[in-house]
């Protein structure tokens, strides 16, 4: 679900803050892949919010370590809840950023949440793709976000996705 796997206690109930930049180049999206148990995955890029470090300043700090690039966010484009699975007892509530590229180069970074390497590939994906690729969070991803690079159709300010999604 695009959160750290390693030293974490899953079985755990908790609420995850995530900050995620949503930066678009030429009509593409500026996704990171992953792995986790099930294999190679897609995702915005960002992680978790640090005590007293604002929204913006997360999107900031994980798009530069997860991409090398520097991103400046512009409004916040929605709110994306995903409910804990009975092998995930999460809570993800994700804050996606309509963010702007000011410098650096996409690259594959780090997390230093997780292992060397897993940041596998970084890519700019166009609408028509998402459909094909695992990604997280899915719905938000497939179905709102490619929308609205193709139409210009908003996503939902609050989006609830399906366990597991």
């Amino acid at each position: 679900m695009g959160v750290p796997r390693e030293g974490f206690d899953f079985s755990e109930r908790r609420v995850y803050l995530r900050c995620q930049a949503v930066v678009v180049r030429e009509g593409r999206l500026l996704l990171v892949e992953q792995r986790d148990h099930q294999g190679p995955y897609w995702t915005l890029p960002g992680g978790g919010l640090h005590y007293g470090e604002s929204l913006a300043e997360c999107v900031r700090r994980e798009t530069k370590e997860e991409t090398g690039l520097e991103v400046e966010p512009l409004r916040l484009l929605s709110v994306v809840e995903q409910p804990p699975a009975p092998t995930f007892r999460w809570q993800v509530v994700g804050f996606l950023f309509e963010s702007r590229a000011t410098g650096g180069q996409a690259a594959p970074g780090y997390d230093p949440e997780l292992p060397p390497g897993s940041i596998c590939s970084v890519g700019w994906w166009a609408p028509a793709d998402l459909g094909r690729l695992r990604v997280y969070p899915r719905a938000m991803l497939q179905v709102h976000l490619a929308r609205w690079l193709e139409d210009g159709t908003p996503p939902p300010l609050y989006f609830r996705e399906q366990a597991g999604g």
